[in-house]
């Protein structure tokens, strides 16, 4: 499935977004190639770029292709800007295009996600600077950055995401942001969520999820000099089978994420300086390991039977949104 239609992109049209109903007529093409369409409710004319990455873009559309492609191979911002002797700011606009695009895709397919076996953690980082180096009168948002994933183990589609202090708040607005995007689970066909051993989880799933339709257990792994030297199942809620307990999938989401995300790495210089950052990257990954990002012949979204076929960098730059 992929709901491309040109659809009006007039704000002020009262088919803005919307293909049912609309009227639109193909009205040539532009000075740069592009078709113009017309809607006939609002009378107004814009071109098939129109709110995509290409639109009123001054370089090609194999540069733009080109940029995006790299900023999803652990290429930094300054990286890209010494390889492809562009401005700093021509390179960081196309930047929030690319991640204001990738959002508005991941939101609008993220949605009614079958219930099955889903597993959560947190991965660390940190904002302008480590907790050991921040000072008095810094800002808040400084230090570690946890982000929170959500992964569908038997498709191993990236649900959603959350960052912020490895908390009790960003662990509820997480649950909040997972429940969303997920179908109503009922008894006969439950959520079932795996965890580590982060205490944080226990309340907001409580809260959310009936027991009758849920199932959770975690996951202990206690370390010794870096090495793994117990692990202990716990069932929390309903579980049947405690050899089904694992977050080995989401981690695998999690290594391949610092593996793609050049701010992510530990000793690096490509460290986010912002919240907003951060979260762009990660919107961008999100879009790519879901979309792009082919194993065993299929994408995630594929697995899910969202789409039918695995997306390209020029799918996603002419994708125009629906409501």
């Amino acid at each position: 499935m992929l709901p491309s239609a040109i659809t009006c992109q007039n704000p002020k049209c009262d088919y803005y977004l919307t293909s049912e109903g609309s009227h639109l007529i193909k009205n040539g093409r532009n000075t740069a190639g592009n078709q113009t369409f017309y809607c006939k409710h609002c009378k107004t004319y814009f071109p098939e770029t129109k709110n995509t990455p290409f639109y009123r873009s001054h370089l090609s559309k194999e540069k733009i292709m080109l940029i995006f492609l790299l900023f999803g191979e652990k290429i930094s911002i300054n990286g890209i800007i010494r390889v492809l002797m562009h401005h700093e700011d021509t390179i960081l606009s196309y930047y929030k295009k690319f991640a204001s695009h990738a959002m508005k895709i991941n939101d609008y397919f993220t949605v009614e996600i079958e219930c099955g076996e889903i597993e959560m953690d947190e991965i660390w980082t940190y904002i302008m600077k480590k907790n050991k180096n921040l000072k008095d009168g810094d800002d808040p948002s400084w230090g570690d950055f946890w982000i929170f994933t959500a992964v569908k183990r038997n498709s191993k589609l990236l649900i959603c995401f959350k960052g912020g202090k490895r908390n009790q708040e960003t662990c509820d607005e997480f649950i909040s942001e997972l429940f969303e995007r997920m179908e109503l689970p009922k008894p006969e066909n439950p959520i079932i969520l795996y965890t580590d051993g982060n205490y944080n989880y226990i309340d907001p799933i409580a809260k959310t999820y009936c027991e009758p339709c849920l199932e959770y257990g975690q996951i202990i792994k206690e370390k010794e000099n870096g090495d793994i030297v117990s692990i202990e199942k716990r069932n929390i809620v309903n579980v049947q089978d405690l050899s089904n307990i694992s977050t080995s999938v989401v981690e695998g989401i999690n290594n391949k994420l610092r593996q793609k995300v050049s701010r992510l790495g530990r000793k690096v210089s490509s460290f986010s300086k912002t919240i907003g950052g951060m979260v762009m990257a990660l919107n961008i990954f999100q879009f790519i390991s879901n979309f792009i990002d082919v194993k065993n012949g299929q994408t995630p979204m594929m697995a899910e039977g969202i789409t039918d076929k695995p997306w390209t960098a020029e799918m996603f730059l002419r994708y125009t949104h629906q409501l």
